[in-house]
């Protein structure tokens, strides 16, 4: 009976030693892969970008709630705004509201930024004019069917 437990714990002591030794492979296998592999450097690597994401997300927290689409594009990226002719209020829309910004601007009631003005320049002179304001008031009224417009100001039917 001895000899049947001493054979049963041997056994369990050899399995427990192949047990270690496949362990002590597996760790010195996973360590080598680890080292040579590059993982530490994908590691650093991922930090680094999380860091830039995460700088990157608070500037878009820190974003003012008066900031239109076009400039919050140029803002976060490389491209350039697109001009959305008589699109002055940045709204997305062309309607006598946009006149009226500019009716405002000419007179020298309301400021004109960088977008707003390249928006508000519908007959492409180079400056924003009350002859703008006239040619979105003509467009609204469908007299003028597409923007930026080098058309004349009125229709030949309405002078005189």
């Amino acid at each position: 009976m001895y000899n049947k437990i001493a054979k049963k714990e041997g056994i369990t002591l050899i399995a427990l030693v192949i047990t270690i030794i496949i362990m002590l492979i597996l760790v010195a296998v996973t360590i080598s892969v680890a080292i040579n592999g590059g993982l530490f450097n994908y590691a650093k690597i991922g930090a680094e970008n999380t860091k830039a994401e995460i700088a990157r997300e608070q500037g878009y927290a820190t974003i003012k709630e008066n900031l239109t689409t076009n400039e919050l594009i140029a803002k976060f990226t490389s491209e350039k705004p697109v001009t959305i002719y008589g699109d002055v209020n940045l709204d997305g829309e062309i309607t006598t509201a946009d006149s009226t910004y500019i009716k405002r601007y000419v007179g020298g009631l309301q400021t004109l930024t960088e977008q707003q003005l390249a928006n508000a320049d519908v007959n492409i002179d180079g400056s924003v004019t009350e002859d703008d304001s006239e040619i979105i008031k003509a467009y609204v009224g469908s007299l003028v069917t597409e923007l930026p417009y080098t058309g004349p100001i009125l229709p030949e039917w309405y002078s005189d």
